[in-house]
C-alpha cells in the first residue's frame, strides 16, 4: 500500500509523499509567499526567435504602452491603482493596491534587445493605428497571458507538496483537489493560448498581419483606465451563447485587448486569428448598439475578466459608492464565466467614440463623428 502511487497524483508513491503529511510542521505564510514570488518572476524571452545567441538580459517589460497610457492615469506622487493582486478585506471586498507606476504591468516576459526591437514602434512613435501596431498591442497581451499561465503551472509541484502540510486528512483532500482543479484549468488554458501564438510568432517572422482580425475604437475624453489582457468568447453584448467554453474544442476562441493613449483621449484595440468567427459576431454585435453606452459597456467588461486593470486615483474617488462598489464585485468574480455580466446601466467616462474601424463587415465599423 505504501508503495502505491500517491493519491494526490504527485507521480510519487505514497511512501514518498503523503504517508506523513499530518506530521509535517506547515510552511509560515511568508515562506510560501518567498517561493511563488520566485516562481512567478520567472526570467524567459517569449520572442519567437529567442536564443541564446540573440537574447540580453531579461527586462522588467510592460504589458501597458509605459510612456503613454500609463502616465495618464498616473497621480501626483506616481501612483495607479489596480486591483492586482487579488486580495480580500475584512468585509470581503477586494483590496486596493497603489501600484508605482514603473511597476505597473510589467513581466519578465521578454530580453531587452527583443523587447525594444518589436515594440519600440509602439513605445517610441505615437500610435497612429497602422496593422502592425495593432498587431503589435494584441500580441504583448497575449504574451503576457501565456507567461502567467506558464508561471502559475510552474508552481503547482510546489504548491502539491507544501501547502497541505500539517493538515489533517480531509483538508489535505480539498487543498489537493482545490490544486488539481487549478491545474487542469490552467492545462486548457495553456493548450488554448500556445497555438494562437504559434500563429501570431508566424506572422512576424513574415511581417505580415492580415491573418489577425482587429476592432479599433478610437475615443475623445479623459483616460480614466488602461488594460490588456486575453478574453475568451462567450457571450455577446445581447446575451447570446456564441461559444460553450466547457465543450469548446482546442484553441477555444480569444481575443486580445488593449487600451492606449492619444492626444485626444485613447484608443480601445481588440484583435484575434481570422479563422475566430465567434470573436468577430462578438464585435459586430457591440458595435451594432449605441455608440454612447459601448465605453461603460467595455469598461464594466474588461473590469470583470481582466486583471491585468489600472486606473486612476482621481477617476476613481469621483465614483460613487455605488459604482466603486460594482466594479469591485465585478473584479472580484473568481469565474467570471459561465453566465452574462450584463450592463447595469451606470456611465462611469467621459469618452465621446470618434471613429470605429475593423477588418471585418460590420453595420458600426468605419464610421467616424
Amino acid at each position: 500500500m505504501d508503495n502505491a502511487p500517491c493519491w494526490c497524483g504527485s507521480g510519487k508513491t505514497f511512501q514518498e509523499c503523503h504517508i506523513d503529511r499530518i506530521q509535517d510542521f506547515p510552511l509560515p505564510p511568508g515562506k510560501i509567499n518567498d517561493v511563488l514570488r520566485k516562481i512567478y518572476t520567472k526570467k524567459v524571452c517569449l520572442h519567437p526567435e529567442a536564443s541564446k545567441e540573440q537574447c540580453t538580459k531579461i527586462i522588467q517589460a510592460h504589458t501597458i504602452q509605459r510612456r503613454g497610457a500609463i502616465e495618464r492615469i498616473t497621480s501626483s506622487d506616481n501612483h495607479v491603482l489596480s486591483f492586482y493582486p487579488p486580495e480580500k478585506d475584512q468585509h470581503n471586498k477586494l483590496k486596493l493596491h497603489r501600484v508605482g507606476w514603473k511597476k505597473a504591468s510589467t513581466f519578465r516576459g521578454f530580453c531587452s534587445h527583443h523587447d525594444n526591437s518589436l515594440f519600440s514602434n509602439l513605445e517610441d512613435e505615437g500610435f497612429i493605428g497602422t496593422d502592425k501596431q495593432c498587431f503589435l498591442v494584441g500580441y504583448r497581451a497575449l504574451c503576457h497571458a501565456l507567461y502567467q499561465k506558464i508561471t502559475v503551472k510552474d508552481s503547482v509541484p510546489f504548491l502539491k507538496s507544501s501547502l497541505d502540510k500539517g493538515r489533517i486528512l480531509y483538508e489535505q483532500f480539498f487543498i489537493q483537489d482545490l490544486i488539481a482543479t487549478s491545474n487542469e484549468g490552467l492545462s486548457k488554458g495553456l493548450e488554448d493560448l500556445t497555438p494562437i501564438k504559434q500563429e501570431y510568432d508566424k506572422a512576424i517572422m513574415e511581417n505580415s498581419y492580415n491573418s489577425i482580425h482587429q476592432v479599433v475604437i478610437d475615443f475623445k475624453g479623459t483616460l480614466a483606465f488602461t488594460s490588456t489582457g486575453v478574453i475568451h468568447v462567450e457571450f455577446d453584448v445581447n446575451g447570446k451563447l456564441l461559444q460553450d467554453l466547457l465543450s469548446a474544442p482546442v484553441p477555444a476562441q480569444t481575443f486580445s485587448i488593449s487600451i492606449v493613449s492619444t492626444e485626444q483621449g485613447g484608443v480601445f484595440i481588440a484583435t484575434w486569428p481570422r479563422r475566430f468567427s465567434k470573436c468577430k459576431d462578438f464585435f459586430r454585435a457591440l458595435l451594432a448598439i449605441d455608440k454612447q453606452n459601448i465605453p461603460s459597456i467595455l469598461l464594466e467588461f474588461i473590469f470583470a475578466y481582466v486583471e491585468n486593470t489600472f486606473f486612476s486615483e482621481t477617476w476613481w474617488n469621483s465614483l460613487t459608492h455605488f459604482q466603486r462598489d460594482h466594479l469591485n464585485e465585478l473584479a472580484g468574480l473568481l469565474v467570471p464565466y459561465g453566465k452574462l455580466q450584463a450592463w447595469t446601466g451606470n456611465r462611469y467616462l467621459d469618452w465621446e467614440i470618434t471613429e470605429i474601424n475593423s477588418t471585418f463587415s460590420s453595420n458600426s465599423e468605419n464610421q467616424s463623428t
